[in-house]
């Protein structure tokens, strides 16, 4: 992948963009991700069809999504590849059915690729949206879903996008978005 930019910055904002991702699309598949802005988030056409290799873009119906934070987060990421690891940690999850009120719980994997200064902070993020809670910094623009993702199959991943780290519950698309930043 290239695009190269500037570098993340060690310091972590607020988490108010984060992008949820699907598995990628099925050759022929046509999904609308990113609305009337730009089809490719504002990605290269060889980022986004890299991207596409390990998962597919929910539209998330916010035009900050758009008009390139994506591709930005995305560069920051590729110029600081050097600095990132990746990891994962076990989180409880809790869950509330919008209908019955019926609470499902659990302890489940979530898989993450970060700058190396911003592991401690972001494993406190993923707990948090781990139960359902939108607190600051963690206050998003949309919802995150993580913890209505173990009991649905849904969505896969998430790229946010404001301090650019990616985490996931697919350990598949985890390793393959490793495998793209290790890529010569």
């Amino acid at each position: 992948m290239s695009d190269i930019s500037e570098k993340m910055n060690p310091i972590m904002d607020h988490s108010y963009l984060v992008q949820r991702l699907l598995a990628p699309m099925e050759p022929g598949h046509l999904r609308i991700s990113f609305g009337g802005g730009s089809p490719t988030g504002g990605l290269s056409q060889e980022n986004f069809d890299a991207m596409n290799t390990v998962c597919s873009f929910d539209y998330m119906g916010a035009a900050e999504f758009e008009f390139g934070a994506l591709r930005d987060a995305l560069n920051k990421m590729i110029a600081s590849s050097d600095d990132l690891v990746k990891g994962s940690l076990t989180v409880h999850w809790i869950m509330e059915d919008w209908k019955t009120k019926e609470e499902s719980k659990g302890d489940d994997k979530v898989y993450f690729i970060c700058h190396k200064e911003h592991r401690k902070e972001i494993k406190k993020r993923i707990k948090v949206w781990a139960q359902g809670k939108q607190n600051l910094p963690m206050t998003t623009k949309c919802l995150v879903y993580l913890n209505e993702s173990f009991k649905i199959d849904n969505y896969k991943g998430w790229f946010e996008l404001d301090n650019g780290f990616f985490f996931f519950i697919d350990k598949e698309m985890w390793k393959k978005t490793w495998e793209l930043f290790r890529a010569e």
